[in-house]
């Protein structure tokens, strides 16, 4: 599914197109999940510049392909001194 999303202010109107993924996550994917603690990362620079590479070296260090490893939820935390927490998914 596509989703258009349109801003605008007093000066400006911008147009944006998001595709929208939606996967059920069961409760067996919750239990054989893993956390991983990132420290000098926002969530933001997460999502922009470090996902794919999370997703690649996941799957080089367990030896599955990148489509079988769904990051489920990024949180960012304020009572640890890192500053997101990311779950993962590995089937």
């Amino acid at each position: 599914m596509h989703v258009l999303f349109h801003f605008l202010d007093v000066l400006n109107t911008v147009n944006a197109t998001c595709k929208v993924v939606y996967r059920l996550i069961t409760n067996d994917m919750l239990i054989n999940s893993v956390t991983l603690r990132l420290d000098d990362i926002t969530a933001s620079s997460f999502m922009t510049s470090m996902y794919g590479y999370t997703v690649q070296a996941l799957a080089e260090v367990l030896r599955l392909l990148p489509s079988q490893i769904y990051i489920i939820d990024i949180k960012v935390h304020d009572f640890v001194s890192m500053n997101i927490i990311i779950q993962c998914d590995i089937k």
